[in-house]
């Protein structure tokens, strides 16, 4: 019996409506030892509870829906079904289908099947070049004063990167790379704050001159920019594009691999130009999208949060191609991705999920869906394929 099969058993026995034929499989099956931990484990009211809290960002509504047609596809599904049951099924349902796959697993040669490669989540990395030379690769743990011409250009502290408002030094050349599986967040010498998204890359001096405020982002950055009216901020992307603030708080993305630049904005004002010279000012939550090889700019308005969410520990899709969201779990979990069928590429997807989850958490919430399934090699190479049903 498959993992799906009895998962059906189980939800059946909580709900007390498994027939005597039914029992009698559920209590074979549970005579080895490993299924009666199993079946202990999946009836447990504790272990239900922490599962729930577990996968509480997931869609439970619009998964229950599908539970439902799945259970009994011949029946409407419910509406004033049982609460407790409801969720009980549904985290039931995720719970057995996982811990029988590792049961399966154990008990096939099969090496591809997702679960045998466990996919950890990225860490808090930034690798800091000053003046072309020196290289200091900050973590959390690292206490440093960085100091030019025997002056405190900044301080690390416990990972924490905040650059000195000393305008008496010669300013000089900073670079600050996050590679992939890693995100960093550091305080410039104005007071604003910018977080950096894995894979990316920002250049600048410091400390700033008396008239302007220049950075070059490669990447994804969010921006807290302090208020300046004498000197403007501007984010400089590829392509020579720019963005010109005063104060704000607004998300770039601007990958080189990428072919449209995005920039939403969450609160003040900004200015996108492009090479070109075509300027738009953007309103808060509206986002402006740039094609990077035409001249075509878009601006609509959004949800902010599916945006900055990276920041906070969350991945929130709405409705996004499964490609899009692939590229960003790509960087944040250091994997290749492969698609077997190209219009795989194009199924939407939405999610609100903490990103330090494992990807395998992840990636099992999109199998739920039965729209497409992942496996995960031993080089950590995910391959999507077609749901078979």
């Amino acid at each position: 019996m498959n993992p799906i099969e009895l998962s059906k058993l189980i939800i059946k026995h909580i709900k007390g409506k498994i027939s005597e034929e039914e029992r009698e499989f559920l209590d074979s099956w549970r005579n080895k030892k490993k299924h009666a931990e199993l079946m202990e484990e999946l009836t447990d009211i504790n272990q239900v509870s922490k599962e729930l809290c577990r996968y509480s960002s997931f869609r439970k509504d619009e998964t229950w829906l599908k539970v439902e047609k799945r259970i009994n596809p011949q029946r409407k599904v419910a509406t004033g079904l049982n609460y407790l049951i409801r969720v009980a099924a549904v985290v039931l349902l995720i719970v057995s289908v996982k811990l029988s796959m590792q049961l399966f697993i154990s008990e096939s040669t099969d090496e591809s099947f997702m679960s045998n490669k466990t996919i950890k989540a990225g860490d808090f990395k930034a690798v800091l070049k000053i003046d072309g030379s020196e290289d200091i690769i900050i973590r959390d743990t690292l206490t440093y004063d960085v100091k030019r011409q025997e002056s405190l250009l900044a301080k690390i502290d416990k990972g924490q990167l905040v650059y000195e408002n000393n305008t008496s030094i010669t300013p000089s050349n900073i670079d600050i790379q996050v590679p992939e599986r890693s995100e960093f967040m550091f305080t410039l010498s104005d007071g604003s704050v910018v977080w950096l998204n894995a894979g990316s890359r920002l250049t600048l001096q410091q400390p700033f001159s008396d008239d302007k405020r220049n950075v070059i982002l490669e990447g994804e950055a969010y921006f807290e920019v302090k208020h300046d009216s004498d000197r403007p901020f501007t984010v400089n992307v590829p392509g020579e594009n720019s963005i010109r603030v005063l104060g704000t708080s607004f998300n770039v993305n601007a990958y080189l691999t990428e072919k449209i630049f995005h920039t939403v904005l969450v609160e003040g004002s900004v200015l996108w130009k492009t090479k070109g010279g075509q300027e738009r000012i953007l309103e808060p939550e509206q986002l402006l999208s740039y094609e990077v090889n035409g001249t075509q700019i878009d601006v609509k308005s959004v949800r902010t949060e599916n945006y900055t969410a990276w920041k906070d520990g969350r991945f929130v899709f709405d409705g996004e191609p499964l490609f899009k969201i692939m590229q960003s779990l790509s960087r944040w979990y250091g994997v290749d991705v492969n698609y077997l069928h190209p219009k795989i590429k194009d199924i939407p997807f939405s999610m609100d999920v903490e990103k330090y989850e494992d990807l395998n958490t992840i990636l099992e919430m999109f199998e739920y869906t039965q729209k497409a399934k992942f496996d995960i090699n031993d080089k950590g190479v995910v391959t999507v394929s077609k749901f078979s049903h």
